[in-house]
């Protein structure tokens, strides 16, 4: 009896330590789509606040691509292309006489990549994007 005892203890700590290394592994991959998502909203974000510059750099790269798969909804996309341009538009001109009159755009864009601003905007539309597919979810799922 005791040894049988002792096998069962094993099983279970086995299973028990198996069902605890899948659960923190589905927490992580969660934890790391998220912060893929936030990313690729915010570097859209940067792109599209670059885009007045025209460089021939943004326009041979592919990196509105690599955010979409990521991302993976168009809404999100134009919301963080809008956000962009609108966070362009305001950037003004420099004060500095040399430069007569010419924005420093991408010092803007880059400052506001790393404003506590985008990402509660950031944050605020992975919330939405999560409630979105929750509601497809369940819409597929209840005849």
């Amino acid at each position: 009896m005791g040894t049988e005892f002792r096998r069962i203890d094993k099983r279970f700590c086995f299973v028990a330590m198996l069902f605890c290394t899948v659960l923190t592994a589905c927490s992580v991959q969660k934890s790391q789509q998220k912060q893929d998502w936030l990313k690729s909203y915010k570097k859209q974000v940067v792109i599209s606040c670059m885009k007045p510059a025209n460089t021939a750099t943004l326009q041979s790269d592919i990196s509105e691509s690599m955010n979409m798969e990521v991302m993976g909804d168009t809404f999100y996309i134009r919301e963080a292309d809008n956000l962009g341009k609108e966070y362009s538009n305001q950037i003004q001109p420099a004060e500095i006489l040399d430069y007569s009159g010419k924005k420093a755009l991408i010092n803007g864009c880059l400052e506001y990549n790393n404003s506590k601003a985008l990402d509660d905007l950031a944050r605020s539309a992975y919330r939405s994007y999560l409630t979105g597919r929750k509601q497809i979810s369940k819409k597929v799922n209840d005849p």
